[in-house]
Order: structure tokens, then C-alpha cells, then sequence
């Protein structure tokens, strides 16, 4: 390394770096790397899934540690093998213990009942970074029917377009699927935008403003806890390109556990086909959460369970011969037809009402938009604490 400002040495010397230091490019490395190994030395090993989910027993009871960076979240299922491994971590480490209230921009709630994830506190910066905390609220994300099309002329430069859309996205991502899409949707513009498309941020924010306390619900399940995949698209929704959207849910004791809205990479020639393409894209997360809980040892089915709303593309899946209306499709979305003969995954149908994906592909209405999003597991605090 360099000489530190301050030292006095010979030019033409350098230092020698025993250990990292914090701020450093492999910093971060290093602390992953001593941590890991430590936990491996208590029993600890990490999920094939996530690299940073370790699973271990102690004492013969099961422990669990959710990393992220030096912050971590840890479970087991007595109180007694909880205390055993914080000692030992804290004969290596300094360590500081915290209530399970906010984690990492996450507020927790927890009771015998419930375990409620939301971000009260992060939307009320927002509203009052972008000047909207007195606005009148909105009861939907995004209009119906609402379409945005590249801005014409020079990009408005004195909005914070960019900055709000990434804020968005961070809410979107980890505790608030209901406004996936509409921050999808406006996200496209990051290059091109203008006064309207501003609007249609703001309108999001407005929706926030209404539904603050909203977040989402987990409880534990009288029946057989299984996880439940639905998957929808919406063909040709972008008015531009012409390509499709997909979306896709996971749903595990109440509550959406993974979920996606994003564009199809390619123009789908038919309903059928970008439904295909979005089961497709459902069934590599299927994958990796059944890795996953099995990793944790919560995986109790057989296969899991995708639900969609088209006849022909099930038929399609199920169907083991390439067929001349779908030799054109790119052979890697044809994965899906070897994973159903392995029984990775099981296919079912479902009517359009009943599309919990629905919520993430295309803008509803009131009424619709309020049923999925309670179907998908966001409820308000108020609504949870008098369950």
C-alpha cells in the first residue's frame, strides 16, 4: 500500500498490509471469509440457494443466520441454543445484540399470531424528500389502461426522476409487491422522461401515502405449509417494442415469499406463447426457492404447485413434442417441459380471477387491484393487529 499521509519514509518505499482495513476494496472479502469460516467451525453450513442463509444444529435443536454485510438476522428454535451461539460468536467478534424490530431498512413485527414486514418509516422519508407528505393520496398505484411512451424532446433535468424511481425500487423489491409493475413500468423511461411521466411517479407516491402502513403478513397455516406458484403475462403490453410482460408470485404462509415483473427479452407472436415464456421464467424461481426450503428443511411436497391462467400454454408445456406453432420459440424457454416430466413442478389451472399474478403484468382497477393485493399477503397494520 501507499504511505499513509503523514508518515515519513523514503520515496521509493512502500508499506506492508498484514490484515485488510476497513474501507478497502477487498474488505468486504475478507470479513466474509473469516465470518464464514467461523460459523462453519460452530456447525453452521450455507444454503445452496444463498450464500449467506447458514443452517446448523446445536444441541440437537435447529439454528438459522440471515447475513447481510455485519448485519445479521438469528433464529433457533429455543431460546437456550440462541443464547449458546451469540456467546460463541461473541468470543471472536464484537457483537451487538438488537430487538427484532427493524432490520436493514425492514420493520418487524412479531407475535405468536403474525410476522408483519413493512416500511412505514422509509415511505415517510420519501414523501417528505419529494416534497409530498401533505398530498391527497391515491388509491391505486397506476391509472387503467395508461400507457407511457418515450418523451419527446430534451429530459427534464430539474425533476428527480431517476432518484425516486431507484427509492421505488428498493420498496418495491423487499416489502411491497403491489407496486412492482407501476415502478416497473416507469423504469423504462430512465433515459427519456418528461413532465408526465413524472406525474405517474408521484402518483405512486401518492398510492404510498394512502397505504403507509401497509406491509406484508405472514401466519402460521392449520393445512399442510406449502409453497404456490402463480404465474401470468400480459402480450404485447409494451406499445413501443411490442414485447410482453411477465409476472410472476410465490406464496408461502399467507404471504408472497419471491415475486417478479419484468419485460420479455423477445416479442411473443401470441397469448400462448408469452405465457410460456413467463411460466418459463416461474419455474427457474421455483427451482431455487424448493432449493432453498429444502436447504432450511421446510420443504415438505413433492413438486411445487404453478398456477396459470391459459389452457394452451399448459397444454404446450405438457406436450413432449415440438409442435410447428412453437418451433420458432427459443429452445432455452423449453426447459420448463423437461422440469414437468421431472416433476419439479406440477401444473394447474386457474381462471383469470383467481390470477393472483395478475396484479404484477398490467394496470386493474380499484376493486381488482385492492382483491389481489390482499390475495398476495398485503394487508394494513391496522387490519393485522386486530387479527
Amino acid at each position: 500500500m501507499t504511505i499513509p499521509e503523514g508518515l515519513t519514509c523514503d520515496a521509493n518505499k512502500v508499506c506492508k498490509l498484514n490484515k485488510s482495513l476497513y474501507g478497502l476494496k477487498q474488505a468486504p472479502r475478507c470479513w466474509n471469509s473469516k465470518f464464514d469460516a467461523v460459523l462453519k467451525k460452530f456447525g453452521l453450513a450455507n444454503s445452496k440457494a444463498d450464500q449467506c442463509v447458514y443452517v446448523g444444529t446445536i444441541n440437537g435443536a435447529k439454528c438459522y443466520l440471515c447475513l447481510y454485510v455485519d448485519d445479521g438476522l438469528l433464529f433457533a428454535k429455543n431460546t437456550s441454543t440462541l443464547k449458546e451461539l451469540i456467546n460463541d460468536l461473541q468470543s471472536i467478534f464484537e457483537v451487538k445484540i438488537c430487538s427484532l424490530k427493524n432490520f436493514v431498512g425492514m420493520e418487524i413485527q412479531k407475535c405468536d399470531k403474525y410476522i408483519f414486514i413493512h416500511q412505514s418509516n422509509y415511505i415517510e422519508k420519501l414523501l417528505n424528500k419529494f416534497n409530498l407528505y401533505n398530498c391527497k393520496p391515491n388509491c391505486i398505484p397506476v391509472e387503467p389502461h395508461m400507457k407511457l411512451v418515450k418523451g419527446e424532446g430534451e429530459t427534464e433535468k430539474n425533476i428527480p426522476y431517476r432518484e425516486a424511481v431507484g427509492s421505488l425500487m428498493h420498496l418495491a423489491t423487499v416489502s411491497r409487491p403491489d407496486i412492482s409493475f407501476a415502478v416497473s413500468l416507469v423504469s423504462r423511461f430512465l433515459n427519456s422522461y418528461n413532465e408526465t411521466h413524472w406525474n405517474a411517479v408521484k402518483k405512486i407516491l401518492k398510492y404510498l401515502k394512502e397505504t403507509k402502513g401497509y406491509g406484508l403478513c405472514y401466519t402460521p397455516m392449520s393445512e399442510p405449509n406449502v409453497v404456490v406458484g402463480y404465474s401470468d403475462a400480459d402480450f404485447a403490453n409494451d406499445p413501443s417494442t411490442r414485447r410482453s410482460v411477465t409476472g410472476y408470485v410465490f406464496i408461502k404462509n399467507g404471504a408472497a415469499v419471491t415475486w417478479a415483473c419484468q419485460k420479455q427479452q423477445t416479442v411473443a407472436l401470441s397469448t400462448t406463447e408469452a405465457e410460456f415464456m413467463a411460466a418459463c421464467a416461474a419455474t427457474k424461481e421455483a427451482m431455487w426457492v424448493k432449493q432453498l426450503l429444502c436447504d432450511i428443511g421446510e420443504f415438505n411436497q413433492k413438486s411445487v404447485c404453478l398456477n396459470l391462467d391459459n389452457q394452451s400454454a399448459i397444454n404446450l408445456i405438457k406436450n413432449i413434442n415440438f409442435h410447428k406453432r412453437c418451433k420458432h420459440i427459443d429452445i432455452k424457454f423449453h426447459f420448463i417441459k423437461e422440469k414437468y416430466y421431472d416433476k419439479i413442478i406440477e401444473l394447474n389451472y386457474v381462471c383469470s380471477d383467481e390470477q393472483n399474478a395478475d396484479i404484477f403484468t398490467k394496470p386493474l382497477c380499484k376493486i381488482k387491484f385492492c382483491y389481489l393485493r390482499d390475495k398476495i399477503g398485503i394487508k394494513s397494520c391496522h387490519v393485522v393487529k386486530n387479527t
